[in-house]
C-alpha cells in the first residue's frame, strides 16, 4: 500500500474523532447515568482497538480486494455506528441500580437490566471497533513506514483529547459525538478517492453529520436515569428553563416549586431548623449532571424574604465573626454567598468549578437574582476550590463548603468512584492555613439517615479532620470542633454542619451554640468540653489508639482520606462487598463499586470474545516458551500503560486546577511524546538490538517514576501560582521524559515479532489490547485499595516483568 499525505491525513482524523468521541461519551455517561460509566468508556473504547486488530489478522479476506477501499468502508459504518450509538445510549433506559437486590429507589430488581448494559457496551464498541479496523488494516498493509503512521496516530489521539474538551461547551456531548462521526466519514472520502460512488456516500454522510452536530444539543432529548434527581423533578411537572454542556458538568435549572419531588424530601428546607415559622422563599433548582442540586433564590431586595437562612445550619459560623472576610468553595447557585453578604461579610470571594454555573449567576439569571452577584464585596472565581487556595495569599475568617454533591451521594453510591480531593487531610490542612487566627472552616454535610446503616459520611469527615489538625500539630482537636444536627421533619435526612476553628472555642462560645440551638432545636453532636454521647462526640474523645481501633472494627470503612487515596464517598470495603458488613444487605450505597465489578468481568469476557477468540482461526503455531513470554511482554504494556496514565492523571489533578484539564494534558501528552519515543524507535541504531536496549529503557524508567514520586509535589507546590498556560506547558515537560520512554516498548516489540515470529503479530497486539481493556478497570480497584501512588508503583513493577519476559524470550530463542 502505498502512503500518500491523504493515508496520513485519514489516519489522523480518524485517531482525532476515535479520543474526541471517548471523551464526549464520559460526560454523556456521567449525565444519563453516573460517573463511573467514564471508566466503561475507555474500557470499551481499548476493546474496539482490540477486537479490530484480531478480526483484521483472522480475516485477511477483508481487504483481499482494496485496501483503501476497505478502510473507506470501515470508516463508513464507524460514522453510522457513532449515530447509532448516539440514539442507543439517549434512548435505552439502563436503571444500574435495578441490577442489584435491595436498597433504595429498587421497588424491584430487572434481569433485563444486564441485556440493556449489554446493549450499551457493544453499541459503544461498533465504532471504536471501526476505527480501530482503518487503522490496523493501513498498519498491517504499509509496515515500513509503522512509525510515522503511528505517530501520526497518537498525533491525532492527543488533538481529539483536547477538542473533545474544547467542543462539549459550544456543542454538547451529542454534538461532539456527531463531529466525531463527521470526521469518520471525512477520513472515508480521503480513502475512497478511486471508488466514486463509495466516496459519494461518505461525502453525504459528512455533510448531514456535520449538520446534525451542530443543531444536536437542542434537537436530542437525552435521557437520565429515572434514580436522577432531573428526571424525578420532570416527572413531577417541572419545567426546563436552561440546559447546557460543559466539561465539567451538564448544568439544568428548572422551575421546581418548593423542590418537594426530590427523593430526600423538600431540598429547599435542607438544614433549616424545624420551628422555622415562614416560607420557603421563592426559588428554581439547578442541578450538575442531572442530580447534584442546589437553590437558586429570586432576589429583589427584601432580606426578609430569606429568613430562611437565618434558621439554617449555614448561620453558625457567624454566631462568632463579624464583619468577616469569607471564601465560598463551591458557589452553585450562590446561596453561601447571600448568607455571607445578609451577615455582614466585607468580602465574600467564592470559588466555582464550574463556568457556566458562574455565567448563570452573572449573565442568564442576573435578572432573577436582582443583579446580585455583581454586587462590589461579591467576586466570583471559575476555578477548582483547592487549587485556588494553594495559590492564594489571602486569609479568612469563614471558608465555607456546603455539600452540593452530598443529596446525590448520600443514598446513590454512585459517586464512590469519584475522586473529591476537598475532602481529604491534605485539604483541611490548605483551607486552615488560610484562615485568620480566630477563622472558622465550616462544613455543612449530609448523611444516611440511620436505621440500619450506620453514620458514615459525617464520621469519615472528623476522622480526616482530625487526623489532618493531629498531623498539624494540634494535640487536642475536639477543642476546636463543633458539630451540631439538624433533621426535618417527615425525612430519614440528618444534615450537619461542622465548625473548625484555628483557635479553641471558648466556655462562652459553648454557651452561645447552646443557646442557639435550643432557639432553632438544632441537636448538638459535640461541644468542647461536653460528652455528649453521640457518635461524634464519642469518637472526638478517643485517643489515637482507641480510634484505630474503632476503625477497624466499623461495619464501614471511615478512614480518613487523602490526596492519593481521594474516595470519599466509597465506605464499603472491597472484601466486605459480597457480605460481612455488619449492616442490612442494602447494596445501594455501594452501587459504584458493583457497577465496577460488573463491567470489569463483562470487559474479560467480550476481550475474550472478540480479542482472543478470532485469532484462533488465524492460529500461532506450535506454543513454545518463547512465545508464550512475548505474550506476557505485550501484555505486561498494555497493563503497564493503562496503570500509569490513570495514576498521572490524578496526580496532575490538582496542579492544573481541574480533573477536566488533567485529563486533556496527561492523555494528550503521554500520546504524542509516546508517538515521538516510537518514531525515535525506528530511528536510532540505539532500538536496533532489544537484548541491549530494552534494560536501559527500563531503568530509565525507574528512575522516572521514583523522581517523580518525590520531587513532583515540590514542583507542584512552588509552581501552582503561575497562570495555568505556563502550568501547562510544566505539565506537559513533565510528562515528556515519561511518554518518550513508554513509547519505545511496543514498538521494539514489534520489531522483535517481525524477526523471530511473525505469526506472533497479532497476538501481541492481541495481549496488549486485552490487557489494556482489563487494565482501564482494575487502575481505579486498586487505587481505592492502595492509592494512585502505589499504583504506579505497581505499573512499574509490570513494566520490569514484562522486560523479565522478553529477555527470557530471546535467550531462549537464542539458544534454540
Amino acid at each position: 500500500m502505498t502512503v500518500s499525505g491523504r493515508v496520513y491525513l485519514g489516519i489522523f482524523l480518524i485517531s482525532l474523532a476515535a479520543l474526541m468521541v471517548e471523551v464526549a461519551l464520559t460526560r454523556f455517561f456521567s449525565f444519563t447515568v453516573w460517573y463511573h460509566f467514564a471508566y466503561m468508556t475507555i474500557s470499551v473504547a481499548l476493546l474496539g482497538y482490540g477486537a479490530a486488530g484480531s478480526v483484521y489478522y483472522a480475516f485477511p479476506e477483508l481487504t483481499r480486494r482494496s485496501v483503501p477501499r476497505a478502510v473507506a468502508i470501515a470508516s463508513l459504518v464507524g460514522g453510522l455506528g457513532l449515530v447509532f450509538c448516539l440514539a442507543t445510549i439517549s434512548t435505552v433506559p439502563f436503571e444500574p441500580f435495578r441490577l442489584f437486590p435491595g436498597g433504595a429507589f429498587r421497588p424491584h430488581e430487572s434481569p433485563v437490566q444486564l441485556l440493556y448494559l449489554t446493549a450499551l457496551y457493544l453499541a459503544v464498541t461498533v465504532p471504536f471497533f471501526a476505527a480501530g479496523l482503518c487503522i490496523t488494516i493501513v498498519f498491517g498493509n504499509a509496515p515500513d513506514s509503522i512509525p510515522r503512521l503511528y505517530f501520526i496516530d497518537l498525533l491525532g489521539a492527543a488533538v481529539g483529547s483536547i477538542l473533545g474538551v474544547v467542543l462539549l461547551g459550544p456543542l454538547g456531548a451529542p454534538g461532539v459525538v456527531l463531529l466525531g462521526a463527521s470526521f469518520l466519514f471525512a477520513a472515508g472520502v480521503l480513502f475512497a478517492a478511486d471508488h466514486r460512488r463509495l466516496a459519494l456516500v461518505c461525502g453525504a454522510g459528512f455533510s448531514l453529520a456535520f449538520v446534525l452536530a451542530v443543531v444536536a444539543d437542542n434537537a436530542v432529548d437525552v435521557r437520565a436515569s429515572a434514580a436522577k434527581f432531573l428526571t424525578r423533578l420532570r416527572a413531577g411537572g417541572a419545567q426546563v428553563l436552561f440546559t447546557r454542556w460543559d466539561p465539567v458538568y451538564r448544568v439544568d435549572i428548572l422551575a421546581a416549586g418548593d423542590g418537594s419531588s426530590f427523593r430526600m424530601g423538600k431540598a429547599a428546607a435542607w438544614g433549616v431548623s424545624e420551628r422555622y415559622p415562614g416560607q420557603v422563599p421563592e426559588n428554581l433548582v439547578i442541578t450538575h449532571d442531572g442530580d447534584a442540586s442546589t437553590m437558586l433564590y429570586r432576589l429583589n431586595g427584601d432580606w426578609e424574604a430569606l429568613k430562611i437562612l437565618d434558621w439554617s445550619l449555614l448561620a453558625l459560623p457567624y454566631l462568632f465573626q463579624s464583619d468577616p472576610r469569607v471564601l465560598v468553595i463551591g458557589t452553585g447557585g450562590g446561596v453561601d454567598v447571600i448568607n455571607a453578604v445578609r451577615k455582614g461579610a466585607k468580602q465574600v470571594t467564592a470559588v466555582e468549578l464550574n463556568p457556566v454555573t458562574v455565567r448563570v449567576l452573572l449573565e442568564d439569571f442576573k435578572d432573577y437574582t436582582g443583579g446580585f452577584f455583581r454586587r462590589p464585596e461579591v467576586n466570583l472565581v471559575v476555578d477548582e476550590g483547592r487549587s485556588f487556595t494553594r495559590r492564594g495569599q489571602q486569609r479568612y475568617d469563614v471558608i465555607q463548603l456546603t455539600g452540593v454533591d452530598t443529596l446525590a451521594a448520600v443514598y446513590s453510591g454512585a459517586y464512590v468512584l469519584s475522586e473529591s480531593y476537598l475532602y481529604t487531610k491534605e485539604a483541611i490542612q490548605d483551607f486552615v492555613s488560610r484562615l485568620n487566627e480566630r477563622g472558622i472552616l465550616s462544613f455543612v454535610r449530609g448523611d444516611a439517615g440511620f436505621g440500619s446503616l450506620p453514620p458514615r459520611q459525617i464520621l469519615r469527615l472528623l476522622v480526616t479532620i482530625v487526623e489532618a489538625m493531629e498531623g498539624s500539630g494540634i494535640t487536642s482537636p475536639r477543642d476546636h470542633l463543633m458539630v451540631i444536627k439538624t433533621q426535618p421533619k417527615g425525612t430519614n435526612y440528618p444534615v450537619f454542619s461542622i465548625l473548625l476553628r484555628r483557635t479553641p472555642f471558648t466556655e462562652a462560645d459553648v454557651k452561645r451554640m447552646e443557646d442557639h440551638c435550643k432557639l432553632t432545636a438544632f441537636e448538638p453532636w459535640h461541644l468542647p468540653g461536653r460528652r455528649l454521647g453521640s457518635p461524634a462526640s464519642e469518637l472526638l474523645w478517643m485517643d489515637r489508639c482507641d480510634r484505630e481501633k474503632f476503625l477497624e472494627k466499623y461495619p464501614l470503612d471511615i478512614t480518613a482520606t487523602t490526596d492519593d487515596r481521594p474516595f470519599f464517598f466509597n465506605f464499603l470495603r472491597w472484601r466486605d462487598l459480597l457480605g460481612g458488613t455488619g449492616v442490612k444487605a442494602d447494596y445501594t450505597f455501594a452501587a459504584g463499586q458493583l457497577v465496577l465489578l460488573l463491567i470489569l468481568l463483562q470487559s474479560v469476557f467480550f476481550a475474550g470474545l472478540f480479542i482472543i477468540a478470532p485469532l484462533f482461526r488465524y492460529g500461532m503455531g506450535e506454543l513454545t516458551t518463547a512465545k508464550v513470554y512475548y505474550l506476557v511482554y505485550f501484555a505486561a504494556l498494555g497493563l503497564g500503560f493503562m496503570l500509569l496514565e490513570i495514576s498521572y492523571i490524578q496526580r496532575f489533578t490538582l496542579f492544573l486546577g481541574s480533573p477536566v484539564f488533567a485529563l486533556a494534558v496527561v492523555l494528550s501528552g503521554l500520546l504524542v511524546f509516546s508517538g515521538i519515543g516510537s518514531f525515535l524507535t525506528g530511528q536510532l541504531s540505539f532500538f536496533d538490538n532489544p537484548r541491549t536496549a530494552l534494560p536501559t529503557i527500563v531503568v530509565a524508567l525507574i528512575a522516572v517514576t521514583l523522581t517523580y514520586s518525590v520531587v513532583l509535589t515540590v514542583i507542584f507546590s512552588s509552581t501552582i501560582g503561575l497562570p495555568l498556560a505556563a502550568r501547562v506547558v510544566i505539565a506537559l515537560a513533565l510528562l515528556a521524559p515519561l511518554g518518550l520512554l513508554l513509547g519505545s516498548f511496543l514498538p521494539m516489540g514489534m520489531k522483535v515479532l517481525r524477526q523471530n515470529a511473525t505469526a506472533m503479530i497479532p497476538w501481541g497486539w492481541a495481549a496488549n489490547g486485552v490487557a489494556s481493556v482489563i487494565g482501564s478497570i482494575l487502575a481505579i480497584v486498586l487505587a481505592m485499595n492502595l492509592g494512585f501512588r502505589t499504583v504506579a508503583y505497581i505499573a512499574l513493577g509490570v513494566y520490569i516483568l514484562g522486560a523479565i519476559a522478553m529477555r527470557t524470550a530471546l535467550a531462549a530463542r537464542a539458544a534454540h
